[in-house]
């Protein structure tokens, strides 16, 4: 008898979707585009369904997607210059913590990944010597 294992390995990129997931993440990338804001969406499924793969491809989708300039402007970007994505592995925030400080932890990782995005060291900063005061 074999050895027989499984290796949950996210798919990165479109070229790598065998299990067609792209229709979803197209169609959740559109959504995102077109909805009002502010929006949560939750992805949720047993371990190894997918949502990893699922996020990487909208994240994809989003960043390959060509955003007019405005109203009557014919400048175009791409995507990635437009949506900015953050990811946060909640569950690492919550070993052997309280609720509360796992909270705070996820809130002070927000607070560090949206200053990598768009520069704002000091905003990011003062966030996180408030949420130390909690």
């Amino acid at each position: 008898m074999s050895n027989v294992s499984l290796v949950d390995i996210a798919t990165k990129s479109s070229s790598d979707d065998t299990l067609e997931t792209g229709v979803y993440a197209q169609a959740l990338s559109e959504f995102i585009q077109n909805c009002s804001t502010p929006t949560t969406i939750g992805v949720q499924g047993e371990w190894g369904s997918g949502k990893t793969s699922l996020l990487n491809l909208v994240t994809e989708s989003l960043a390959n997607t060509e955003v007019s300039g405005g109203k009557g402007s014919k400048t175009k970007k791409l995507g990635k210059d437009v949506y900015k994505t953050i990811w946060i592995n909640t569950w690492e925030h919550s070993l052997l913590k309280s609720p509360e400080e796992t909270l705070i932890s996820i809130l002070s990782e927000i607070a560090d990944q949206i200053s990598h995005e768009d520069g704002a060291w000091e905003s990011a900063n003062k966030t996180k010597k408030y949420l130390g005061s909690i």
